[in-house]
């Protein structure tokens, strides 16, 4: 198994309330993989509060899809979240409804800048598949994460 594991307490902006429980789930969930399953630390990547960042987790899912890394396609991929998920209004209006669901990074700003939209998470998920195949469980501990695989 590889994994990506997400987690944010804190937040750059006063905006956003910071949480009490987001990182320790993410810690309960590596203790899991690397105690019970017994997955090896360097198939984990995390990213936890100010290495959350918007950049930093688009880097990661795209190192995940990477050619260059040990993943062999159809290998097991885990990618968990676990902060803040909120709803937005979409830039250029492109979609039916109003409001669009979003995850929510450290360095998120108010107005909007920097969320990872449900479609731009969608289409990192689709890249990884086709690269790596789709043996992918993506879990979000957040709010608003109906749409977060669309």
């Amino acid at each position: 198994i590889h994994a990506l594991l997400i987690g944010i307490d804190k937040y750059e902006a006063d905006k956003f309330k910071n949480l009490r429980s987001a990182v320790s789930d993410m810690q309960n969930v590596k203790s899991f993989l690397e105690g019970d399953l017994h997955v090896s630390t360097d198939l984990i990547t995390v990213l936890q509060n100010e290495a959350a960042t918007y950049e930093g987790i688009i880097t990661a899912l795209k190192d995940l899809a990477s050619s260059t890394n040990n993943i062999q396609k159809d290998s097991p991929i885990l990618i968990y979240f676990s902060g803040h998920g909120s709803t937005a209004t979409p830039p250029d209006g492109s979609t039916i409804d109003s409001r669009i669901q979003v995850l929510v990074p450290y360095d998120a700003s108010p107005d909007g800048e920097r969320f990872l939209t449900d479609c731009k998470f969608g289409k990192l998920l689709h890249d990884l598949a086709d690269e790596k195949g789709d043996n992918i469980t993506v879990i979000l501990d957040c709010c608003h994460s109906g749409s977060g695989t669309r």
